[in-house]
């Protein structure tokens, strides 16, 4: 490397440390407490990783956060560091409303808000005004500069790291393997996110102008993820019409793969933006409307798909995000097919909106799905026999077996998702099963002793699928055993 690019580096990072040092700041503290993790056993260890993960996350929302206050005037009498002090307090307040949770409780309610600020981080320097193609750019280079910091990361990575295996083994100084681990912690957490903000463009607005659209990216669009999505479409519709004339109900998975091809389209359609304008381009406004309109009956038979499920087994989060991204993309498709001038800006916009809606409140996919399993699993118990005066009772026979896999279904969504607290409204809130955190998995020990409260065997959720494999799953939390590390019970469960 020449010393004009190690000068060219350096530059890069003091101009990102002077434009985001609050991102920077808790990209730092990321890195420490992922380095206090890898010492050695730690008290509080999921304590540790949420705190890890707000970090994180808290980098990502004054990134976006800055990027608003440098290209938006607030209006009076707000100024730039009342959005910073709403930044902090909202961190502070997302750390300790999730502190408690665990698992895919949390993996989805940090994912959901990661996407937030991610949309918001695409806009943000357009929100009063700017042009719709200035975004597109200033989102492309986020994107390039993003994959470029990532390869130089594990490019860096591997070689620090094969350096350091060469002292070891050729010059005996021995390296201690965790230092392989701070490294990959440092590189991840401090290298990429420094190389990354370092190119963020400094005058968005001037974006615009005097741009060239990458030849690759249109032949790759063009060639590749419209074929794709079309390919799609005609696979969806002459499932449809096999649906019309079987009069059968459409499957579940059905519906991801609608939401997948739709979203791939629209993809396309805003990867192609800039050139839809150019006479020779002007099938790509034809397309798009013609691709707009035929995905709006498709997603009728995502909502008739989700229906179903839903009238069977119950809101989930996965479906509430389900039904909410169909809905946005009925919602989108109009826009495009009857706007005359699309504004892209509208796409990352109303996700962000969508998104944030749909994470709290008892509207929200949490408290719906668990309000809707809730009273699934009150229906069951009640519709058996399994209930007296509000509490869960034990049965004096054996269920159905449809009967009881959907009880082990509520009980092990639950569990999984929202812990044992609720489920003490049926059950002694005593009673072992319930005495702990969330599970691990479906089928683990708590959903399976609950069930022996009832009086009944558990049964898992592809028992009666029809399928010709052997489950086998074990209590994952284990017992002390005098002579043994620990014990673990195992139970097999054979299809049908």
């Amino acid at each position: 490397m020449s010393m004009k690019s190690v000068q060219f580096v350096a530059e890069e990072a003091r101009a990102a440390a002077a434009r985001f040092p609050l991102a920077l700041s808790l990209c730092a503290a990321a890195c420490v407490t992922a380095w206090s993790m890898i010492g050695g056993p730690q008290p509080e260890p999921h304590l540790r990783v949420i705190l890890m993960l707000t970090f994180g996350f808290g980098a990502a929302l004054f990134y976006a956060l800055a990027l608003v206050n440098e290209n938006f005037p607030l209006p009076a009498p707000a100024r730039p560091w009342h959005l910073t002090l709403a930044g902090v307090l909202f961190l502070v307040f997302f750390f300790f409303r999730f502190a408690g949770a665990e698992g895919l409780d949390y993996g989805d309610r940090f994912a959901q808000w990661a996407f937030v600020v991610i949309m918001l981080a695409a806009f943000a320097p357009y929100i009063g005004s700017g042009e719709p193609l200035a975004m597109w750019q200033f989102d492309r280079r986020l994107a390039e500069r993003g994959a470029v910091s990532a390869v130089y990361t594990v490019v860096s990575f591997a070689g620090i790291s094969l350096a350091l295996a060469a002292v070891d083994k050729l010059l005996g100084v021995k390296v201690d393997e965790k230092a392989y681990q701070y490294l990959w912690a440092f590189a991840g957490l401090v290298f990429w996110p420094l190389h990354f903000m370092g190119a963020t463009p400094a005058r968005p607005g001037e974006l615009a102008s005097g741009f060239a659209y990458p030849r690759g990216l249109k032949l790759f669009t063009q060639y590749v993820l419209l074929p794709l999505a079309s390919v799609y479409f005609l696979i969806l519709y002459a499932y449809m019409a096999r649906i019309l004339v079987t009069q059968q109900w459409p499957q579940g998975w059905v519906s991801w793969l609608t939401s997948s091809a739709s979203v791939l389209g629209l993809a396309a359609f805003l990867l192609l933006y800039p050139v839809s304008d150019l006479p020779e381009n002007r099938w790509i406004r034809t397309f798009s409307r013609g691709f707009c309109a035929a995905a709006l009956p498709l997603l009728l038979m995502l909502f008739a798909a989700v229906y179903k499920r839903v009238a069977q087994y119950g809101l989930t989060e996965h479906r509430y995000f389900l039904i909410a991204l169909g809905l946005w993309l009925c919602g989108i498709f109009l826009y495009f097919l009857f706007s005359r001038r699309p504004d892209i800006r509208r796409v990352p916009m109303s996700l962000a909106l969508l998104a944030a809606f749909t994470s709290a409140g008892p509207w929200g996919a949490y408290s719906a799905g668990l309000a809707s399993q809730s009273a699934r699993l009150e229906r069951l118990l009640a519709g058996n026999g399994l209930l007296a005066g509000g509490k869960a009772v034990k049965a004096d026979r054996e269920l159905p077996a449809e009967v009881r896999q959907g009880i082990s279904g509520a009980l092990d969504y639950i569990l999984l998702y929202h812990g044992p607290e609720t489920l003490k409204k049926y059950f002694p809130p005593d009673h072992p099963a319930l005495a702990g955190a969330r599970v691990a998995g479906r089928g683990g020990k708590p959903a399976v002793d609950l069930m022996s409260f009832l009086g009944q065997e558990y049964v898992d959720r592809w028992a009666l699928a029809g399928s010709s494999s052997l489950s086998i799953r074990s209590d994952q939390s284990g017992m002390a055993l005098a002579g043994y590390d620990r014990a673990f019970s195992f139970r097999a469960q054979p299809p049908g």
